[in-house]
């Protein structure tokens, strides 16, 4: 989620910038969300920013095995049978509760 404050009316301007916050002068610079690319499986696909992985390979027809993700439900990450293989990490991650990211390689 991105929040906008505006410079002139926030006390605590110099710590916005530590928790990922954008001043609404600044929206220009920093760009708005954007469409990362990543590659699941060998095929590659856009996808909005915030997406999770599960939700990206559903929109390649990929199937990942879940049993508490729903995407009409919160995310809790509980059970683990949604794990993937993320190139560049030693530890299989979570899918259902992993963002995408630019460049991404993931293995379902």
């Amino acid at each position: 989620m991105e929040i906008l404050l505006d410079r002139e009316h926030s006390p605590h301007r110099s710590n916005f910038r530590q928790y990922g916050l954008l001043f609404l002068d600044q929206r220009g610079k920093e760009g708005a969300r954007g469409m990362p690319k990543l590659t699941i499986d060998g095929r590659e696909i856009d996808v909005p920013e915030g997406t999770m992985v599960i939700q990206a390979a559903e929109q390649l027809g990929i199937f990942v095995p879940r049993y508490c993700y729903h995407p009409g439900l919160s995310i809790a990450g509980n059970c683990r049978i949604c794990l993937v293989e993320v190139e560049g990490n030693p530890k299989l991650q979570v899918s259902c509760n992993l963002p995408v990211s630019e460049g991404m390689v993931v293995v379902a």
